[in-house]
């Protein structure tokens, strides 16, 4: 009895392919890009259906692009507090 199909590396099925039959191994490729090509579709499709999907829902505060307060804007210029320095 063969090992268990969980177990099988990538390179074990490729062995076991090539020990097929010539026609054989021609619809086990054509079977697997099948596959491939709606698992493909499928991702593409999903991925169509979430744009938009949250439209209307975001909103940006007008205040967004306004300098930031004194406070704040020392940190992104370097400063540091004395009681945060080292």
């Amino acid at each position: 009895m063969g090992e268990p199909a969980e177990t099988l590396s990538a390179d074990d099925l490729l062995l076991l392919a090539r020990k097929l039959p010539r026609g054989e191994q021609l619809r086990l490729a054509r079977t697997l890009l099948e596959s491939e090509r709606q698992t493909g579709d499928d991702l593409l499709a999903r991925r169509r259906a979430g744009i938009g999907r949250y439209a209307g829902r975001g909103w940006i505060a007008e205040d967004f692009d306004a300098p930031l307060p004194p406070e704040i804007q020392k940190y992104f210029e370097g400063e540091v507090d004395e009681d945060d320095a080292p």
